[in-house]
């Protein structure tokens, strides 16, 4: 699984990658993108998955623009 930090309105978060193919996005839910890493290499098999950290979690910056 490949990670990288990317910025999204100036907030900083991890996004982790794996696979190759049709583009499919999974959002995590309140408990972080780690409890979502075996389902990504799962669909990785057939999807380029991009699995986001949420603002505030882990590596992941805390958005003062989100409530």
């Amino acid at each position: 699984m490949r990670r990288e930090i990317i910025s999204v309105c100036g907030c900083r978060i991890e996004l982790c990658s794996v696979g190759q193919g049709s583009p499919l996005v999974i959002l995590p839910g309140a408990g972080g993108a780690k409890l979502y890493e075996s389902l990504a290499t799962h669909f990785g098999e057939s999807f380029r998955v991009f699995l986001p950290q949420n603002p505030g979690f882990d590596a992941a910056d805390d958005a003062d623009w989100l409530e």
